[in-house]
């Protein structure tokens, strides 16, 4: 039984036991999106020569570093990483707690709702560490994803066959303008 199946028999049960001790309970009804938790996905540390901790399992990754939400109008910079594949790949993400889909964009092109790349071999950048061996294994596509929000957000990434989810949960940060300067000691 589904959880939100549960969580209204639960209440039901309640409401039916008040009446019949002639209590009155006065609660709202919970959303179940207010109840759900985001529940991250596994990062592993898969190639820690090349590229930072990675979210996700066999065969597609994110890197973002730990997103922070920062307004919509400031991206994450996001690495793909999948298994070398000439399928073409599909990238898009909605959050799970509440409405909401990100905007993804590769390069200069304006942010759409869905990342596609025909030939993710061709469109592969090669990290500074990353040995021929890496590259044989491996694909590296960098994006910026645009949250519209701070919340529970879930990619779903598909190659051909293969569809993968990645969980991320995106904390708020701090403001890009209010971030405080670099300062740099005097020349």
């Amino acid at each position: 039984m589904d959880l939100c199946k549960r969580d209204q028999q639960a209440r039901l049960g309640a409401t039916a036991l008040a009446c019949v001790l002639g209590l009155v309970v006065a609660r709202p009804p919970v959303a179940h999106a207010q109840t759900q938790t985001c529940a991250d996905s596994a990062v592993e540390n898969l190639l820690p020569d090349v590229v930072g901790p990675m979210a996700g399992a066999s065969p597609f990754w994110l890197v973002d570093g730990g997103a922070k939400f920062r307004g919509e109008a400031h991206p994450v910079k996001t690495l793909w990483v999948l298994r070398r594949t000439s399928e073409s790949i599909r990238i898009t993400g909605r959050r799970l707690d509440a409405p909401g889909v990100i905007t993804v964009r590769q390069g200069q092109e304006p942010p759409r709702e869905a990342l596609e790349i025909a030939d993710p071999r061709r469109a592969s950048v090669t990290p500074g560490r990353a040995t021929t061996d890496v590259m044989r294994d491996y694909v590296f596509l960098t994006s910026h994803v645009f949250y519209p929000s701070a919340g529970c957000w879930e990619f779903t990434l598909q190659a051909g066959a293969s569809v993968a989810h990645i969980v991320r949960h995106v904390v708020a940060g701090e403001p890009a303008a209010a971030r405080p300067a670099v300062l740099r000691p005097p020349r």
